[in-house]
């Protein structure tokens, strides 16, 4: 799946396939600013402000702060327990690692996280990111799926995350975010209360990953017995517009605040709304 066609001038590029992502020595990082005569490469440390210039950063550190602006940022973090927080630019982002917290602005963004996911491969500055290999099968078990326990915050532009591993958490933004999760587990997809898109490939009811409504539909009167989820959630299915052949099941969440979609690509034509409840939807107290 390519990432959403760009809206805007500077998106996150796409470069050419099978780049090999680059390593370095652990507790380091390296940022790249410029290009042709005048790019320049610096060693650094966390903290690392990136300010608000285009520039490429590797890091390797255990716990990095990472900070920029409304810059176009290319970033591979190979290291645990980042917090990656970035302005409205259109970003290019890449976790290798496990545990951490990407806090992310309202440009066109391009998130990986974990490995195995069949992503796009993160390339240097000016290039870009071909794709990886094929993902694992969805029917994975969780003792074959690294714990990764990353979690994303998205603004309102329109972003693919590629998502590998599990235990992630993924607040969406009122924008239209498009995940790439086969193979991946026990995965929390959180949506705004003002609404938002969400297309959803690799979504499961049978191992962990729960859609969250409690801000959608915080303040909407549920009874307790849940006899009127249907007057907030309707559930429907079509063709995919991509794959003949397959069946996404369409989720509308009708809050006080926004409304938000949730497309579930490939799910067939067997989930219902008891069964969404039951099994992976998260309500309010009711």
């Amino acid at each position: 799946m390519k990432p959403p066609s760009p809206t805007q001038h500077g998106a996150a590029p796409q470069p050419p396939r099978g780049f090999t992502p680059p390593s370095i020595t652990a507790g380091t990082g390296q940022l790249t600013t410029g290009t042709g005569a005048s790019k320049t490469t610096t060693a650094v440390t966390t903290p690392i402000s990136l300010g608000s210039t285009d520039s490429h950063l590797v890091d390797n550190e255990t716990g990095a702060v990472i900070t920029g602006g409304d810059a176009r940022f290319d970033i591979l973090e190979q290291g645990t327990g980042a917090t990656i927080t970035l302005g409205n630019g259109n970003d290019h982002v890449t976790v290798t690692g496990s545990g951490a917290t990407i806090t992310l602005g309202n440009g066109n963004d391009v998130i990986e996280i974990g490995t195995g996911h069949g992503g796009p491969g993160h390339g240097g500055p000016g290039g870009g990111h071909g794709f990886g290999p094929p993902p694992p099968s969805s029917s994975s078990s969780s003792t074959a799926v690294p714990v990764t326990s990353d979690t994303i915050t998205l603004g309102s532009g329109t972003n693919m995350i590629f998502l590998g591993g599990s235990g992630n958490t993924v607040n969406l933004g009122t924008g239209s975010t498009t995940v790439e999760a086969t193979g991946a587990l026990n995965n929390h997809f959180v949506l705004a209360s003002a609404g938002g898109n969400l297309t959803l490939n690799g979504f499961s009811t049978t191992n962990g990953d729960t859609l969250d409504l409690t801000q959608l539909l915080s303040g909407v009167s549920l009874a307790s017995d849940l006899s009127n989820l249907g007057s907030f959630i309707g559930v429907a299915t079509q063709a995919d517009a991509k794959h003949a052949g397959w069946t996404d099941t369409v989720l509308t969440i009708t809050g006080t605040a926004g409304t938000g979609t949730v497309t579930l690509v490939n799910t067939g034509s067997s989930l219902t709304l008891a069964s969404l409840e039951t099994s992976s939807l998260i309500l309010p107290t009711h």
